[in-house]
């Protein structure tokens, strides 16, 4: 990973250990960190960590994960985000590692969806695509860097204004979770 790329990305939430490792961007979770929003359950999670950069026209956005020890909820993915009540994020991210997932979360005026792709075994690399034009957004992901499977397509109504796009990671449970941000681009 080239720093000189990063120069235009920003955290949101930035967690208290991060580094640069050889193979790239080393994070460690905090614990019981999370973006959700649900109305009926009242819960509002806005503390998970986001490695972003913003965008104003259409585009393509990469990036690659490497994680080991994930337990039920760790997550480490690709994000776009409009503020606090309107987002969408594509992830490892499953609540049961015998039947490990993809999981997509689309975040529309304070509510929160979720599906989920299944996955034949818990990769150690993952990437994940997100592509816009206009409004409109598709999510992908790839075990091997080449194929790619669209998960989701799906429209931010507020996305007339700039976007945020970008790595994030968080752990809701009380424990904490080590992935390495190989690429982003």
């Amino acid at each position: 990973m080239l720093l000189d790329a990063l120069k235009n990305y920003s955290w949101q939430n930035e967690p208290a250990n991060v580094c640069f490792v050889e193979s790239g961007m080393m994070i460690l979770t905090e614990p019981e960190t999370d973006f959700w929003q649900s109305m009926h359950h009242n819960i509002h999670k806005d503390n998970g960590h986001f490695f972003y950069t913003e965008k104003n026209s259409d585009f393509v956005m990469l990036t690659k994960w490497y994680f080991e020890n994930a337990v039920a909820s760790d997550q480490c993915g690709l994000m776009i985000r409009v503020d606090s009540l309107n987002w969408a994020k594509i992830s490892f991210l499953t609540t049961d590692l015998q039947r490990p997932q993809i999981g997509c979360v689309v975040c529309v005026n304070g509510v929160s969806d979720w599906s989920m792709w299944p996955l034949q075994k818990i990769p150690s690399d993952i990437w994940f695509k997100v592509s816009r034009k206009g409004k409109d957004f598709a999510f992908s992901f790839s075990v091997d860097g080449f194929n790619f499977t669209q998960t989701r397509v799906f429209s931010m109504p507020l996305a007339s204004k700039k976007i945020k796009s970008g790595a994030y990671a968080c752990s809701p449970q009380n424990r904490s979770f080590e992935c390495v941000l190989e690429e982003i681009f």
